[in-house]
């Protein structure tokens, strides 16, 4: 057994593009390419694995946050297109984002932020490679990603939707009239401040898990973030609701997203 699993026998570089180039015969090349990506453990028992360290351990509970001996790794899965309000993931990309204290002698360490940008330049490079150069990308992540320098550093023509912080300090774009070297404008709502308006509120329908609901939510911008003045983004707010399912009655948060705007 020894002889033949020391022997690489699986390419997971081209298994990758092989999967991309089947899943995009179901993919219009004018429609939105969407993407999705967030960090994951592997549950180690030995410090001197590579890559191995002391992180939290995801299956405690919140009130009792505790530590255990993992790997992290980045999860980047194209989102095909939904059938009834869902929609299949199909892994494309998994690759390290061991932390900085980690056990490492040769992989680099990196942020998730950083390995998601690895993957959408791969991605990048291989819808050119596949002649769809003109194909928009679009990456759905959680308040992990909202990052300054994500912003700042996103490769041309990548759109990102990032879950946000209820409390996130944005500004609105400086006045036309204003001096060049100014950089922000007046102070934009938070998320926080935008829950709490009676007014202005917009409808859509949406199917979701086989399921019709009504979303109401609310759009500010363009904005910027302290510390990248040069990527305008656009706010979006969804509204809370509160429903029944099987005689119960439930409620879900307002939650708010910010997506780079793209001209």
């Amino acid at each position: 057994w020894y002889r033949i699993f020391s022997q690489l026998r699986f390419y997971p570089d081209k298994a990758s593009e092989v999967l991309l180039e089947q899943s995009l015969e179901h993919i219009e090349p004018d429609s939105v390419l969407v993407v999705g990506g967030d960090g994951t453990q592997l549950p180690r028992t030995s410090k001197k694995i590579e890559g191995s360290g002391w992180i939290r351990n995801m299956r405690t509970p919140v009130f009792k946050i505790g530590i255990h001996l993992a790997q992290r790794w980045f999860n980047f899965s194209l989102l095909l297109p939904p059938e009834n309000g869902y929609s299949r993931a199909m892994p494309l990309r998994f690759i390290p984002a061991f932390t900085p204290k980690s056990h490492r002698e040769w992989i680099v360490a990196y942020t998730e932020w950083r390995a998601a940008l690895l993957c959408l330049r791969w991605l990048l490079a291989q819808l050119k490679r596949l002649g769809r150069t003109s194909q928009k990308v679009l990456m759905v992540a959680d308040g992990s990603y909202d990052n300054v320098k994500m912003w700042e550093t996103l490769p041309e023509g990548v759109i990102v939707l990032a879950r946000t912080a209820k409390n996130r300090v944005l500004f609105y774009l400086p006045d036309v009239h204003a001096h060049k070297n100014r950089k922000y404008g007046e102070p934009a709502p938070k998320p926080q401040d935008i829950w709490q308006w009676k007014k202005g509120w917009r409808t859509c329908q949406l199917v979701i898990r086989g399921h019709k609901r009504k979303l109401k939510y609310q759009v500010i911008g363009p904005v910027v973030r302290r510390g990248a003045p040069n990527t305008p983004l656009f706010l979006i707010v969804v509204r809370g609701e509160t429903y029944e399912k099987h005689g119960k009655r439930k409620h879900r948060d307002p939650i708010g997203y910010l997506v780079n705007a793209v001209q």
